[in-house]
């Protein structure tokens, strides 16, 4: 409470003067609960910024899991409308961290991704930015996971399938990223979502810290989600990266659990908020019997990736490098696979099967 303009708060049956910090960081919540910044107006955004094409994906997704009607369908500025990211003919930031083309004035929405050499920030072995949509964000950063942490595989018993996942599980990963995503304060243009990976952890940080009154143990057993961003959590929701609300950091803890690591370690600042995952982690390589082509254009992280798995496992027809990578679209993979096979790292052999050529004695064209 306030007293001749200066703010108080009372603590059993002490009464103290508040501090300025505090002070502001209480109304700054009170703001944020009755006027998010995703419900804002976007500055200067316009319909041709959105990404119309996965904007539609989102809904169809959403259609074929249930989640949405086939009511949710229309024309782009109908969609937004019904998903309330469009009131009186204007774009919501949601609509344009969501879905937008244009981030001069967001350069909040990027994702910073580091492979570390040891354990300490210093030399780089894998360094990438991006700017771009929460969509892109996702799946930029997934894939620097998918390059960067080992491979295992193991027949298990009574199947004569081989299980295959990465050191730390994907899916703890999937469900560390969306909460990120999802929660973190976009109303703060300093800094974006990081992922840094070391040699005995990985961690993910993001502005934002949790809602008042909640503490880092409490993330490990129920509780209720409390999105700070319900517009941008929705669209998650639809497109089928979130399962059930509140419940996302209790599966990351079961799923390392079940992959006999370490309980994640949830760190909360005022302003921050990071999870960090143990496990040993080595570097990886391409196969030391691939030969790389000394040429201008490089191999993208999206084919380096491509080879490796291929690498691990050959011959792989479409459908089970789809299996892969769920995340990623059919032709993105397509067009991927294309300029390998160009390039003579593979070859088909039969329809649909792709093998990997390996350079010796010949180097690729």
């Amino acid at each position: 409470f306030t007293f001749k303009g200066r703010p108080f708060w009372r603590i059993g049956t002490t009464t103290s003067i508040m501090s300025r910090d505090h002070y502001l960081e209480l109304i700054r919540e009170q703001i944020e609960k009755t006027h998010p910044y995703e419900t804002f107006p976007a500055r200067d955004y316009s319909l041709g910024q959105i990404d119309v094409r996965k904007l539609n994906n989102v809904i169809e997704v959403g259609i074929r899991l249930g989640r949405l009607t086939s009511e949710a369908r229309g024309k782009p500025e109908e969609i937004l409308e019904k998903l309330q990211l469009l009131a009186q003919g204007k774009l919501k930031n949601a609509a344009a961290i969501l879905f937008g083309k244009n981030f001069s004035f967001m350069p909040q929405c990027c994702v910073q991704m580091a492979r570390f050499k040891g354990t300490e920030k210093g030399e780089f072995l894998d360094n990438k930015q991006l700017t771009g949509h929460a969509f892109d964000v996702f799946e930029e950063a997934l894939m620097f996971m998918q390059r960067h942490i080992p491979l295992w595989g193991k027949i298990e018993k009574d199947s004569p399938y081989r299980k295959e996942d990465y050191l730390i599980p994907i899916d703890a990963f999937r469900e560390a990223l969306v909460n990120a995503i999802c929660h973190r304060d976009y109303s703060d243009y300093s800094g974006g979502l990081f992922v840094a990976i070391y040699d005995d952890r990985m961690e993910i940080d993001n502005i934002g810290s949790l809602p008042r009154g909640m503490k880092a143990e409490d993330l490990k057993k129920r509780h209720t989600s409390k999105p700070r961003n319900k517009l941008i959590a929705d669209m998650f929701y639809y497109y089928g990266l979130i399962e059930r609300w509140g419940q996302g950091t209790q599966k990351i803890v079961k799923l390392c659990k079940n992959a006999n690591l370490q309980e994640p370690e949830f760190v909360v600042s005022s302003h921050w908020f990071k999870i960090i995952f143990r496990a040993e982690i080595k570097a990886p390589g391409l196969p030391q019997n691939l030969i790389l082509p000394a040429r201008k254009q490089p191999l993208s992280s999206r084919q380096a990736e491509l080879l490796r798995l291929f690498a691990q496992t050959q011959p792989l027809s479409f459908k089970e490098i789809q299996a892969k990578y769920p995340d990623t679209s059919r032709r993105t993979l397509q067009d991927a696979l294309l300029k390998l096979k160009k390039r003579k790292f593979l070859n088909s052999k039969g329809q649909g099967v792709v093998a990997l050529w390996f350079a010796n004695p010949v180097k690729p064209e």
